[in-house]
């Protein structure tokens, strides 16, 4: 007995009308909604990739290139310098990575340290807001003053977002938004969020599993190749355990997804944390 392979209805030109629509739709209200993060894993993942990016020698600029933060006339003394400040090193008083850690590092709520978190996230908001309030009208005056990463880094969206096809909605290429989640004696946990779904716990659609690495030392590493191979995982939240000569250090991370297909994405933004 043979068996009858069943075949989709080609859509009908209603049909595709209507699904235009919607995806028009979606796209509107993706560019209305869109804002810089504010809820602490994902404003921390996306304060720091703002920062990284910032200070980048950036190839879109003449020659010699001068960092990005220069070619978009971000003022040093009033935007960029105080930022910098705010974002600091977990070793900077008063700064949000410092704060942050120390936070999450003691497992319970201390109202001190949550209200000095709080001002600290306020005050780079304000600064992250009012300036991209000025590239958005440089950008509305004079098109293509942004670049892709720009849009990315600041979350700004496309003022005219162009039709997606049925193809390009169903397939993303998503990079995870990684947070440290908890910080205990030698050890610590990690969250890999999908900033297109920053609720879900599940992977992304097309997306297998994903990769994660690390690195351990006194130095940032300036290159996916320093790091080792950490774990393939399902899971958004993964526990990354150390040995003793480890403490006193610094881990690093950073992650990919890795699609049905074995494609593997691009690395994530790197975050870090103090090894107790």
């Amino acid at each position: 007995m043979k068996t009858k392979i069943l075949k989709p209805e080609p859509l009908s030109y209603g049909q595709r009308f209507v699904m235009t629509f919607i995806m028009l739709a979606i796209a509107k209200k993706a560019e209305k909604s869109l804002k810089f993060p504010t809820k602490d894993a994902l404003f921390d993942a996306a304060f720091k990739a703002l920062m990284a990016d910032l200070a980048v020698p950036d190839p879109q600029s003449s020659s010699p290139a001068v960092d990005t933060y220069v070619r978009l006339g971000i003022n040093t003394t009033t935007i960029y310098n105080p930022l910098l400040a705010l974002l600091g090193t977990p070793t900077t008083a008063n700064s949000w990575e410092e704060v942050y850690t120390e936070e999450k590092s003691k497992g319970t709520t201390d109202e001190t340290l949550t209200l000095q978190k709080n001002t600290i996230k306020k005050n780079a908001l304000k600064l992250i807001r009012a300036e991209r309030i000025i590239l958005k009208e440089l950008e509305a005056v004079s098109p293509g003053t942004l670049t892709a990463q720009d849009k990315k880094v600041w979350y700004i969206a496309e003022p005219n977002p162009k039709t997606p096809s049925l193809e390009a909605v169903l397939t993303t290429h998503p990079v995870p938004a990684l947070s440290i989640h908890e910080i205990k004696p030698s050890q610590h946990t990690v969250d890999a969020i999908n900033p297109g779904s920053p609720k879900s716990k599940s992977m992304p659609a097309g997306m297998k599993f994903i990769e994660i690495a690390r690195f351990i030392g006194t130095t940032a590493p300036t290159d996916p190749s320093q790091y080792t191979h950490l774990a393939f995982s399902g899971k958004f939240r993964n526990v990354s355990n150390f040995v003793s000569t480890s403490l006193k250090q610094t881990a690093w991370y950073i992650a990919r997804y890795i699609s049905n297909t074995g494609a593997e994405g691009n690395w994530s933004t790197a975050v870090s944390a103090n090894i107790a």
